[in-house]
């Protein structure tokens, strides 16, 4: 009672309450910070990733970022958005944004790359000069990053989905929403601008349906046991990727999302996996699989394959085979790819390559005029193929069904 007067006497007990109050409405107006997202996904150590989401300070020093523990710096700060540098000794795990003491963690981790092998900046040589939504387009160069995922492309702005990359050349499928303007590459932190402006073009009104061919006498004999995007196995030879876009005719061939695509070719020296030990094949590769995968498309109809340039056998041109399923299995679409021909293609100058193991040449080779599966369905059928013997090549096909 004594000590209740005492403070009475000297006011205090009218100031206890709004002192308390002072402080909860402080505490109110800290807000905590959020990750809605982050590119590029992966990355190697020096490296700049750009971080999105809400409630960060626009002074530097206040966001605390770490990539899974890891302190890393802020070299830029927004409300919505951080740039920082992939710290050293940064391991693949979760990234972390505290501001005033409130903390947010992504969802899904970050990818600690090695370094890159570059030994400079990227270049853009050269690209496809227009193309459509959806469609993919080929951006020749220097110094990208074979990992797919370190390689940002975006056309006039908008992200672009990487499809393959080599250190000359990367395959990218126009976005949505994309408008026409300049190219811009982002390699581990450096970004290089094309000089002139891609065009998008309108999709083609045409919809033609790919002619269907046999499966045989190689077909895969149990496809839904080889999901796989890689199909080299022990196989050797000059490095290939293959991308195959399904589109739906039923759909104003608009991409076919969730169709499955088996695909299967011969090796450098003609043989397929699972067959041999006969006539039509001396060389018995019955309990093997090489250079066969099944994979599921994209919203964009794509899928992707990493392979090596397929050889020949009598009768038959260069050709790699395609059976096509809708979601439930049901079979849409047994076809095949053919490649462009002539002194200075794809064919002729990897068949030309001993030291890659081509050993055939051209001699006694059936060209697609005179390949019966081809002379009468070359249209539809006709892949791009673009690269190099010692970077590799990249086809890109189309291929259009009922669904």
């Amino acid at each position: 009672m004594e000590r209740k007067q005492f403070l009475k006497s000297l006011g205090m007990s009218g100031l206890m309450v709004p002192l308390i109050v002072s402080c909860s409405k402080d505490d109110e107006s800290v807000l905590t910070p959020t990750i809605t997202s982050f590119t590029p996904t992966s990355g190697a150590t020096g490296s700049t990733v750009t971080i999105t989401g809400t409630n960060f300070s626009t002074v530097t020093t206040n966001n605390t970022v770490t990539f899974n523990g890891t302190a890393a710096t802020v070299t830029a700060a927004t409300v919505t958005q951080l740039t920082v540098t992939v710290p050293a000794g940064a391991t693949t795990g979760k990234i972390t944004v505290t501001v005033n003491g409130l903390s947010a963690t992504s969802t899904s981790d970050f990818t600690v790359t090695s370094t890159s092998t570059s030994t400079g900046s990227p270049t853009i040589t050269s690209f496809t000069a227009s193309g459509a939504v959806g469609s993919s387009i080929v951006i020749t160069g220097t110094n990208f990053s074979t990992a797919v995922s370190d390689n940002t492309v975006t056309i006039n702005g908008i992200t672009a989905t990487v499809t393959s990359a080599t250190t000359t050349q990367l395959v990218v499928t126009v976005p949505s929403g994309a408008t026409s303007g300049t190219i811009s590459v982002t390699v581990n932190g450096v970004t290089v601008t094309s000089t002139s402006s891609f065009t998008v073009t309108t999709a083609s009104a045409s919809c033609t349906s790919t002619d269907s061919e046999t499966a045989g006498p190689f077909p895969t004999k149990s496809p839904s046991d080889l999901v796989k995007s890689d199909i080299r196995s022990d196989r050797t030879g000059v490095a290939f990727s293959i991308v195959i876009t399904i589109e739906n005719k039923n759909n104003s061939c608009s991409p076919l999302e969730g169709a499955l695509v088996d695909i299967w070719h011969c090796d450098k020296d003609g043989y397929y996996s699972e067959y041999g030990g006969t006539s039509m094949q001396t060389v018995d590769y019955t309990s093997v699989h090489f250079l066969r995968g099944r994979q599921t498309t994209d919203s964009d109809g794509k899928v992707a394959f990493t392979s090596i340039f397929p050889g020949w056998y009598q009768s038959r041109a260069t050709h790699v085979h395609v059976h096509v399923y809708n979601a439930a299995g049901t079979s849409l679409l047994v076809t095949q790819i053919a490649f462009p021909e002539g002194s200075n293609s794809a064919v002729a100058l990897v068949n030309a390559s001993t030291a890659n193991g081509y050993t055939k040449g051209m001699s006694g080779y059936t060209y697609n005029a005179s390949d019966t599966v081809f002379t009468d369905s070359l249209d539809t059928e006709l892949a791009t193929v673009t690269g190099s013997v010692a970077d590799g090549y990249v086809l890109t096909h189309t291929i259009v069904v009922s669904a």
